[in-house]
């Protein structure tokens, strides 16, 4: 995360993800490096020196989800009866 005066006094700003409190890695004043566990990948952000002045920020950092191989295959397979047509004109029997 990156910002302006997420150190105060020498101390890493307080960092909760859904309610629950995140590890800060590496501080800076101008970044912070977290370890969120898996579950923290995204939601309600919250960072905060003093409880009565908290910064929130909604994020989704879950990574895409990709097809099965097996299944990503078979979409990519045409049915074993298709038997493509020399031109558009022509027609073919399936195979049997």
């Amino acid at each position: 995360m990156r910002g302006r005066n997420l150190l105060q006094d020498g101390i890493p700003a307080r960092v909760m993800i859904a309610g629950e409190p995140v590890s800060v890695v590496r501080a800076t004043d101008t970044e912070l490096v977290l370890a969120p566990a898996p579950h923290q990948l995204a939601g309600q952000m919250s960072i905060e020196h003093d409880p009565r002045e908290t910064a929130q920020v909604y994020f989704d950092a879950e990574p895409p989800v990709c097809p099965a191989p097996a299944a990503a295959a078979a979409a990519a397979t045409p049915p074993a009866e298709w038997v493509p047509a020399a031109s558009s004109a022509e027609w073919q029997e399936p195979l049997q």
